[in-house]
């Protein structure tokens, strides 16, 4: 926790202010968690630009889903979490390499047939957005 987390008031009052549209807790809560946002967002997509944009998707996907916020789990780890749901389709993706031989992907219209093969193809297992974008 940082030294700008600690002047936050607890989640609940977080929520509730967020609820009532009220832009000094937006604005408090950007300057205290953007920073660490964009340094995870980094950790997904190629350059800074990009990290940027997922960084504003996230306080976006904020915005649109604090209504239905459930309090499962933080407030701070809820936006995190969205930040991984706008920034894993946006993830630079390796190329090149083959699927394992053992794969049937002639048979499947190009697409390797088991899960295995499938992640090693792809590269990535497909995930679908939240609901919070």
């Amino acid at each position: 926790m940082s030294v700008a987390d600690e002047a936050l008031p607890a989640d609940a009052v977080i929520v509730a202010r967020l609820r009532q549209r009220d832009e000094a807790m937006f604005a408090a809560l950007i300057d205290a968690w953007s920073p660490g946002l964009l340094r995870a967002a980094r950790a997904f997509v190629a350059d800074e630009h990009a990290a940027q944009d997922v960084v504003q998707e996230t306080w976006l996907g904020v915005l649109r889903g604090i209504a239905t916020f459930e309090g499962r789990s933080s407030v701070r780890t809820w936006v995190y979490r969205i930040l991984a749901a706008v920034a894993w389709p946006s993830r630079p993706r390796p190329t090149g390499g083959r699927p394992p031989s053992g794969s049937r992907e002639k048979q499947t219209g190009g697409r390797p047939a088991s899960v295995t093969a499938w992640f090693w193809w792809s590269r990535c297992w497909s995930t679908p957005r939240c609901r919070w974008c």
